[in-house]
This record gives structure tokens, sequence and C-alpha cells, in this order.
């Protein structure tokens, strides 16, 4: 897949080289082996696995830093044998949060830190949200459908509402193959309050978050979703399935988790938000003060100490600060 998929590793590829590159960095985010890098940075150590250890062959002194990105620790550690080779290559290894950190046996530890994502191009503007009191109720899921990402969740949750619920669903994303095609137009003919948006530019995606009530992540595995983040530094409260890749960003104690695949709670979680105004103003208030952590210029600073400490430490020669980015669809 290439970089302009918008498959989460790619939008993570080009957000750390763009941050990178502001902090003047010669970074570049690239889809295909690099020739030459001075560092190299590899997203998710199962898929990435080949070109990592490739690259380690022909440059055994060059640091390599491996991103922990969620095909490649969940929903078991490890759930390929690859990955132990990658990681045992690696000079450093980067979890999005503390629950894939903890996924790794102790002896990788010393080498592993947490960075947490950010979402350099979200809106700056944002309106003060509040309780909305009359109008339709916007739901957005933004995730390819993908098995993994359980996609008709809320489609089948929103059948399972009251006729007079102002919630409706829009969800963004492209069907990866034709049965999953086929599943969307079923569920929209099916389910009136369920509107699939396909596949849709960036743009477009921060407008329809900047107008939803809640967003949802559905998945049964995640790395560390980037449309979690999104959602939360747009002020918007998300409701997520209680899996690590989403208590690693949101917290344990979230109000708004519900157990992977259970339709009727996630249907008691959309009409208790839209029935409850002290409910959702303390998902908002929860919302807007967890969405601090994810600042660009916190993870810029991370990635920046990141690569001086790898420097630091191997003495490796830097031509111009050079830090080549590789990713692999997750």
């Amino acid at each position: 897949m290439p970089l302009t998929s918008g498959k989460g590793n790619a939008v993570s590829a080009l957000r750390i080289a763009g941050l990178l590159q502001k902090a003047g960095v010669d970074a570049q985010a690239v889809d295909v082996p690099p020739v030459e890098a001075s560092v190299l940075v590899l997203l998710n150590a199962w898929r990435s696995a080949a070109v990592g250890l490739d690259f380690h062959r022909r440059h055994p002194d060059a640091p390599l830093v491996v991103v922990l990105t969620g095909t490649d620790i969940f929903p078991e550690f490890p759930s390929h044998p690859e990955v132990i080779t990658a990681l045992d290559a690696a000079t450093a290894i980067v979890a999005w949060h503390s629950e894939s950190a903890a996924q790794l046996p102790s002896h990788y530890r010393h080498k592993t830190r947490v960075i947490f994502k950010s979402a350099p191009d979200a809106p700056g503007e944002l309106p003060v949200r509040s309780y909305p009191v009359e109008g339709r109720l916007t739901v957005l899921v933004a995730a390819h459908l993908r098995e993994i990402k359980d996609p008709f969740r809320c489609a089948a949750a929103v059948e399972l509402l009251p006729a007079e619920s102002r919630i409706v669903i829009h969800h963004a994303g492209e069907a990866l193959n034709a049965a999953m095609d086929q599943a969307a137009g079923e569920w929209m003919r099916r389910t009136p309050r369920w509107l699939w948006l396909g596949g849709i530019h960036r743009d477009s995606l921060w407008r329809e978050m900047q107008g939803a009530f809640l967003t949802v992540n559905s998945s049964f595995a995640e790395g560390g979703a980037n449309a979690v983040i999104e959602s939360l530094v747009c002020g918007v409260p998300v409701l997520a399935s209680d899996i690590p890749g989403n208590t690693g960003l949101l917290g344990r104690v979230w109000p708004g988790l519900y157990p992977p695949g259970d339709t009727a709670a996630l249907a008691a979680l959309f009409e208790r938000c839209e029935t409850s105004p002290s409910f959702y103003t303390e998902l908002l208030d929860r919302t807007r003060t967890l969405a601090a952590q994810f600042r660009p210029d916190a993870e810029q600073q991370c990635w920046l100490d990141l690569l001086e400490s790898i420097k630091s430490r191997d003495a490796v020669t830097f031509s111009g600060r050079t830090a080549e980015h590789s990713r692999a669809d997750n």
C-alpha cells in the first residue's frame, strides 16, 4: 500500500517524518526499502521484519529503531516469530503507550521507550463543546473495513436504540475486500441510521470529526489508533472496545469502554450518552484533560531525544542528522 493509502502506519510514517523535518532533520517517509540511511525507523516488527533485517545485515553499525504498531504484539506477544528477530536486532524499541511496552519480555525493557502519538494536521480552532440539546447526534467511526476492526458493530448497536433516538452513524473508511464492500451495502439497506462514507480525504475526515457527537473505536485488537487520538485532540469523546490498544491511550477506567464485540453494551453507552447530559459532560471533561498528552511538540521532542540518545550511545556518524523512515501497513 502506498503512503497515500490512509492506513494507520502510513499516517504515522508521514507524521513522524514531518515532525522531524520541521526540526531540521533530513527525514523521509518511504514505503519501499531504503537504499541508504543513517537510521532506519521501522513500523511494525512483524510486517516490516524483512526490511529491517536486510538493513541491519547491510549496515550492522547503523541504528535500527522498531516501532510496535499493533499486529506485531497484539493480541499476544509474540504473535509471529519474526517479531523476536526484529526486536533482537533493534537498537531501540518505541511503544505508543505503556500497555504496548508491558507486552514485551523484560530483557527488551532497557531499550524501550514510550512516545505518545499526536495529530499535527488537526484543525487549530476547536469549538467549546457541550451536550447538544437538540438535532441529530452523529457518531463517527474512522476505520477501514477489516474484520479486526469489527466494522459493523455500530451498525448493529444503533438498531437496538429506541425509534426516537437522535443517533446516526457515519463510517469513514475503505472496504479492503469485496466481501466487506458487499456487507457495507447490505447494512446501509438494512439500517437507515448507518451511513458508509467510504474512503474520504483527511480534510473531510476532520470536518466529520469536528461535527461528531462521539467517535467509536470498535477494534478487537489495536496498537494505538490514530483515530482515537484525533478524536481526543478534536475534543470529541471516544467510546472504545476494552482492549490494551485502547486502554493504553484512554486509561483503564475510561467511562466509555465496552467489552469487545458486545453489541448491547455499546448500544447502552450510546443511549447513556444521549439521555444523560451529566455523563456526556463527564466524557467531554475527561477528553479535554487527556488531549493535552498528545501534543505535536511533545512527540517531536521525544523523537529528537531518541535520535540524540542513539547518537550518543552508539557513536554513530550522522550525515546531517539523517533519519530515514520506513513503514508497513498494519
